[in-house]
């Protein structure tokens, strides 16, 4: 039996949490299987996943490198967002 933390019973799983953060901050909805690949870096950095502050830097950053390109794969789509210059959805 898994053991529910205190942030859980506050907030929700992390990618609730994230979700909520990413649709209240950005205003953007993230591809499931980006907000996992977000959750296995903050892991793996060691971040706390209900830092909200760390997760909105994190993903401002990610939003200003511009690392963000439009393609298209069989798994994952970017696009940009109209109006922001390397704003894009996946």
């Amino acid at each position: 039996m898994e053991k529910t933390t205190t942030n859980e019973l506050l907030y929700g799983s992390p990618e609730e949490f994230i979700t909520k953060i990413v649709v209240d901050h950005f205003r953007l909805q993230l591809n499931p299987l980006f907000l996992q690949q977000i959750i296995l870096f903050l892991n793996q950095q060691k971040i706390d996943l209900y830092d909200e502050m760390a997760i909105i830097e994190f993903i401002q950053g990610i939003f200003d490198s511009g690392s963000f390109i439009e393609e298209e794969r069989s798994y994952l789509s970017y696009s940009p967002v109209i109006g922001y210059d390397n704003l894009y959805t996946a």
